[in-house]
């Protein structure tokens, strides 16, 4: 990447700046959080509210398509700043509104646009990364679990003043053991 601001080895020239793959790292953690959130949510709705046993393909074939629908998004911000640079490169003077990019502001444009085409690279070999859709998937099982344990177990506040419930308490704790036992056998 060219441009003031950062050197040619993505590093900044600016010690307050982040360098380009920290930022890109960061963008990244961003997304697998994003990823994992949005697996936990289908796997929540399929179990709960589809009755679906848990298909690793099919789930791994949902994954796919969310890191699909980020690159077409990247890559339509990928063309959008580059149509910015070109047109910024040309224009002189100072900045109308908050989009009117003028040659001062290509060295953060350029910025953008770099860690905008490294995010771009990572997504390309996540997708077919089995290791990765394994990993955010195991994640997004976890924390649906968790979820799902923590709904059943969590006392709503009518019945943890009925005089009952640590009478019903036995009984509870054994449909939960029963929950549990049967998305064990589902997830294995």
């Amino acid at each position: 990447m060219s441009g003031a601001g950062v050197q040619p080895d993505g590093g900044p020239l600016d010690a307050s700046t982040p360098s380009v793959e920290l930022q890109v790292d960061e963008g990244m953690l961003i997304v697998a959080s994003a990823l994992r959130l949005a697996m936990k949510n289908l796997l929540v709705v399929r179990a709960l509210r589809d009755r679906v046993d848990y298909d690793e393909g099919a789930l791994v074939a949902a994954l796919k398509t969310e890191i699909g629908e980020l690159i077409a998004e990247k890559e339509e911000e990928s063309a959008r700043l580059e149509k910015v640079l070109h047109r910024a490169r040309r224009r002189k003077g100072w900045a109308s509104w908050h989009d009117d990019y003028r040659q001062q502001d290509v060295p953060v444009l350029e910025l953008r646009a770099e860690i905008t085409r490294r995010l771009l690279d990572r997504l390309r070999t996540l997708i077919d990364d089995p290791a990765f859709l394994r990993d955010e998937l195991a994640g997004a099982r976890d924390a649906a679990l968790d979820d799902i344990v923590g709904a059943r177990l969590a006392p709503s506040t009518p019945a943890a003043m009925d005089p009952q419930y640590p009478e019903q308490r036995e009984r509870r704790l054994e449909l939960l053991r029963r929950d549990l036992d049967q998305l064990r056998l589902r997830t294995w």
